[in-house]
């Protein structure tokens, strides 16, 4: 069990990195910021880079164990852009 809780946090590591720039890049290109899409795009964007992450590491296997490892680090994912992407609108709205 614990090595599936690391594996979780460390695949959610690597994917929010990548759900972030989606993130980022969706932003500038086609959504007039602030928006409440972004946040439900960011899990979008986290379980997909997760499940992205695990086949091209040769570990995503079809079986309800993967499958679900590669969903709750995809939501760690989504929710570590989202709360980074929050930390940047503070920011902006300190420094002006």
């Amino acid at each position: 069990m614990d090595s599936v809780i690391t594996n979780i946090f460390v695949v959610s590591l690597a994917a929010t990195t990548f759900a972030k720039v989606l993130v980022d890049i969706t932003k500038l290109s086609f959504i007039p910021s602030p928006s409440k899409l972004l946040p439900v795009l960011s899990l979008g964007y986290g379980i997909a880079a997760t499940f992205l992450l695990m086949g091209a590491a040769g570990t995503l296997r079809a079986d309800t164990q993967n499958i679900s490892l590669a969903v709750l680090a995809g939501i760690l994912a989504g929710g570590g852009a989202i709360g980074v992407t929050e930390m940047q609108n503070k920011a902006k709205e300190v420094n002006r």
